[in-house]
């Protein structure tokens, strides 16, 4: 929160409540004080029409006021656009960044995989290592070797890919 719109919540009600107090206890002190000086009416209303004209001073003043307020407005919604704009960078920026970050997760996962198959695969080949080194009997020997064999080309081929991958990058 800017400390503009900090100084615009911390507002009080409070002084414009005195400000109209003292202005009804100065209007009852002036009708009282009149009616001690002046005490016919027709006396009262001479005094009264030499102030006319202050009716109309206070009604340009309170349309200057009006003016001012309208002024203060414009500049509000001109500081209001101003923020929208900024959070409107802000909020494309942050997409921007979820979407590398999404690009980068996904790279990830495609890593993961590819490790995942590449484990499998020496796994596979340990087994059947373990196995021929084991087997007494020729024919399943050879058949083991055999399996290993079509293993040790599929990562071989995987293996490939890979390096082909990363020179893309």
């Amino acid at each position: 929160m800017s400390e503009h719109d900090s100084n615009l919540g911390n507002l009080s009600l409070r002084p414009l409540g005195y400000l109209a107090l003292v202005i009804i206890v100065l209007w009852a002190l002036d009708w009282i004080f009149l009616v001690y000086i002046f005490p016919e009416w027709q006396e009262r209303g001479q005094f009264g029409d030499m102030f006319g004209s202050v009716n109309s001073l206070f009604s340009g003043l309170a349309f200057g006021g009006v003016i001012y307020t309208i002024f203060l407005q414009r500049q509000e919604l001109a500081l209001q656009r101003k923020e929208l704009e900024l959070t409107r960078d802000q909020l494309s920026r942050a997409a921007d960044a979820q979407e590398q970050s999404e690009k980068a997760l996904m790279m990830q996962v495609d890593t993961l995989q590819r490790t995942a198959q590449l484990s499998a695969l020496n796994s596979l080949i340990e087994h059947y290592s373990i196995k021929i080194a084991n087997t007494p009997v020729a024919s399943e020997k050879a058949a083991a070797q055999k399996q290993q064999l079509l293993y040790v080309e599929e990562l071989e081929i995987h293996l490939r890919s890979l390096i082909v991958l990363k020179e893309d990058r």
